[in-house]
């Protein structure tokens, strides 16, 4: 029997306060990438979606944000027993990935 996708999630900062939006947004990414903390460089105009689909154990998920940043910190890592693996892919922009002292540059069209 094949498996089926689960219906789609949608969050997005258009139906939330502006003043709202920032914080909303920092738990959205905490609940949806398993604990990441999001960091908006301080800014307090913030627009953002999520949308999301499950298909089997992989969640595939566009993000279309302003800038920001995501951490997962070491005590993160040691206290997760998820398994954890994130693909970028930027249509637009350009992502940087820092992990362990290496970086690696993402940006839509280079990639």
């Amino acid at each position: 029997m094949g498996r089926t996708m689960a219906e789609s999630t949608l969050m997005t900062t258009d139906v939330v306060a502006p003043r709202d939006r920032a914080p909303q947004w920092c738990e959205w990414v905490h609940k949806h990438f398993g604990g990441l903390q999001s960091d908006l460089y301080g800014d307090a105009d913030f627009d953002g979606r999520i949308a999301a689909t499950q298909a089997g154990d992989v969640i595939l998920t566009r993000l279309e944000a302003d800038r920001h940043r995501v951490l997962r910190t070491p005590s993160m890592v040691r206290t997760s027993d998820v398994a954890y693996l994130k693909i970028v892919a930027p249509r637009q922009g350009s992502a940087t990935v820092q992990q362990q002292g290496r970086e690696a540059c993402a940006r839509d069209g280079a990639w």
